[in-house]
This record gives C-alpha cells, structure tokens and sequence, in this order.
C-alpha cells in the first residue's frame, strides 16, 4: 500500500506535491527521517544559519522547536521568529524556508500517511496525562495528534498505562526501563537514553521507570484515535395502524310504552236538591173594630 500524503500545495504551484525530504534529497540532511510507524513519519529539520531549502509540500505536521531562530518563507516573503521549545500545528501547504537568522535551527514534526494504518490497542486507554500529570503536560494538539512531553528524576516511575501509537524523542536523559504489560512484572527492558535518539513505540501499556543518573526529559508525539464511522440506522418503514370502521352503535328498540286510555270522569248523577215551598207571609186582614175607632 502506497503511503502518501494528503498535500496542501495548490497544482502548479512552487514544491507543490513533493514531500520535503524527497525534494531536498541532495540538501545534506537538512530533512531526515528518524523513524516510521504505519501511519506516519518522524522527521528532523536541520537548517544552519544563513542557508534554505528546496521548495517542498506538507500535510498537516505537529512540529516541536528545539532550537529555534529567525526564518524566512520565501515563496510568500513573510518572515517568523521561531521560540525555543515550542509546539506549533502546522497546516498543509508548500513553501520554501530560508534561516536569515544568526543561529542554526533544529525542529522535529511528525507527517501523517494519507493510507496509514494504527496498531490495535488491546486494552483499555489510560493516558499517561491521566495517571501522571505532574509528569506529562501536554503542549499541543488536535483531533489527530497529540504533542507533550515527559519529565522523570531519577529513580522515579510511573503507573502502569497505556498509549495509541506514538514516537518519542529523547531531549534529556541516559537511561530509562520499561516495564511492559498493564502491571509492572519482572519482565523489563532497558532503554539508553541520548540527546536526538528517536523511537517509534506501537500501541500498548507499560510503565516506565528513570534508572539513568540525571533527570530524563522526552518529547512524545501520540496519535489519537481513529474517527469511526456512524453506525447507518436503517430506516424502518412506519408502521400506519389498520383503522378499523367504527362500529355504529346497535341500535336498542324502544321501550314501548304502554298507553292507557284515558280515564273518564266519573258523572255522578245530580241528587235532586229538596226546594222547599215558599212560604208567603199571610197578610192579616184589619178587623173592622180598629177600623170603626
């Protein structure tokens, strides 16, 4: 599988499409590849002062100054004071760098492959940053990269925990022992530590102990965890519920009611009322005495 590079550079433009260490191959190591993982590089810049590069491309690249100076992008003009131990995100694109600086300038970045590939972690995810913060800080990072540091004195250890893929690039130190394995066993390995020295560690937990003589101090670039892709929900046809007539209301029959003629009123026969006879006063007659006195 081809491991290429998802380039910023514009078609046609200066460098466009052409990685920086193909493009300065005859440039005296002024871009080297330290180590590679499947999914992507670690490389170191070299530019001493007063001298440029060929014009080149990038991906996105995570980059760490270690000595930093003056440079200039030549392509666009615009110069830049680069500090001394510090962690920039770079995006993709193509230029051409110049140190017009008084110091020699030395970077570190790690390049992702566009086709690359992760070692599987087989347990769980415990970042160092979690269970050691006061000897990991991190500097820098996006959702694909992560770029911090590690700083152990001597005799010093760390918990047991676990890493995705990941390079690490020794700035201090002459020694540390890994214990490997998401408990410490006797099963170890013992690393010499240097100035410059680069390793590419895959995914895995262990933890790590200084058994050097002075203080170690180590750049780590960690990949972060691939993006997986959403679980499609398949769409399942609602279901419309069968309507169902509505059942007229059976009819009752009325309740007859019965209906009764309608009683007459009784006649009771008039009771012939008994009219007594008028009884007429009798008027008397005047005797004729009266009449004569």
């Amino acid at each position: 599988m081809s491991k290429g590079f998802v380039f910023g550079g514009k078609d046609g433009a200066e460098g466009a499409g052409v990685d920086c260490c193909t493009a300065n191959a005859g440039k005296n190591e002024v871009y080297k590849v330290l180590c590679e993982l499947e999914c992507a590089r670690l490389v170191e810049m070299n530019l001493p002062a007063g001298q440029g590069d060929e014009p080149h491309d990038h991906p996105i690249h995570h980059m760490y100054v270690i000595q930093g100076g003056k440079l200039k992008e030549e392509l666009s003009g615009n110069e830049m004071d680069l500090p001394d131990h510090q962690a920039i995100i770079m995006p993709a694109g193509n230029h051409k760098i110049r140190n017009i600086g008084e110091t020699d300038v030395k970077i570190v970045f790690v390049e992702p492959y566009a086709n690359g590939t992760q070692n599987e972690l087989k347990c769980e995810l415990i970042l160092p940053q979690t269970v050691a913060p006061t000897m990991y800080k991190t500097l820098a990072e996006d959702e694909t990269w992560s770029v911090y540091t590690m700083e152990m004195e001597p005799g010093c250890e760390d918990p047991p925990h676990s890493h995705l893929d990941h390079f690490v690039y020794v700035l201090e130190g002459d020694g540390v022992t890994i214990y490997p394995g998401e408990q410490k066993s006797d099963v170890k390995k013992e690393v010499p530590f240097a100035f410059g020295a680069a390793f590419p560690v895959p995914a895995g937990p262990h933890c790590v102990q200084n058994t050097g003589t002075t203080k170690c101090k180590a750049l780590v670039f960690e990949v972060k965890p691939e993006a997986k892709p959403e679980a499609k929900v398949e769409a399942k046809p609602e279901i419309v519920p069968e309507m169902k007539p509505e059942a007229e209301p059976e009819a009752k029959p009325e309740a007859k009611v019965e209906t009764k003629p309608a009683a007459e009123p009784e006649v009771k026969p008039e009771v012939a009322q008994k009219t007594e006879p008028e009884v007429k006063p009798v008027k008397k007659k005047k005797s004729g005495i009266c009449t004569l006195l």
